[in-house]
């Protein structure tokens, strides 16, 4: 769903048909759900404008939601990027943070969502933190359905042994 300005109007994501022209607008709205998964994302932006065939949406100021009956809610923030309903990829840019209603949170200047690949990544300075560590580095590849977290180079972990209570 895609929505803009006052009185949204919802448009398919994959809607495919050549609009002739590039369409701009504020308070953009997505929604996608896959039963199947269990998965559920929203994505909103403050403005943005969609391609000629309303397959690449540039965005500022995204905010994306992803629930899942499965993991933890996760929150991504940017300031710009594009999302490409056609590969569903999202690129992001710009003081990026990643947040988990598990207390993780990922900061970055640009970072790549692969949706149907279920990958994050990025080639620039990283600072994850959980509960109890702090990681710092260059790159980073996390595979979701792998459960894997790769730092490619000059990362530095920081262990927290205080207790929580």
């Amino acid at each position: 769903m895609f929505r803009s300005g006052e009185e949204p109007v919802p448009v398919p994501i994959n809607a495919g048909e050549p609009t002739g022209t590039d369409v701009a607008g504020k308070n953009i709205h997505f929604t996608q759900e896959d039963p199947a998964k269990g998965i559920r994302w929203t994505l909103n932006a403050e403005s943005g404008q969609v391609s000629e065939d309303q397959q690449v949406y540039v965005l500022k100021e995204i905010r994306m939601k992803l629930e899942s009956k499965d993991r933890p809610t996760i929150t991504l923030t940017g300031q710009e990027g594009t999302w490409d309903g056609n590969t569903e990829v999202l690129n992001l840019q710009g003081h990026i943070l990643v947040e988990s209603e598990d207390r993780y949170r990922l900061e970055t200047e640009q970072l790549t969502y692969d949706m149907k690949g279920e990958q994050l990544a990025t080639d620039q300075p990283i600072r994850f933190e959980g509960p109890f560590f702090t990681v710092e580095g260059s790159g980073l590849l996390i595979d979701v359905k792998k459960e894997t977290f790769k730092i490619q180079k000059h990362f530095k972990t920081v262990i927290d042994s205080r207790p929580i209570l």
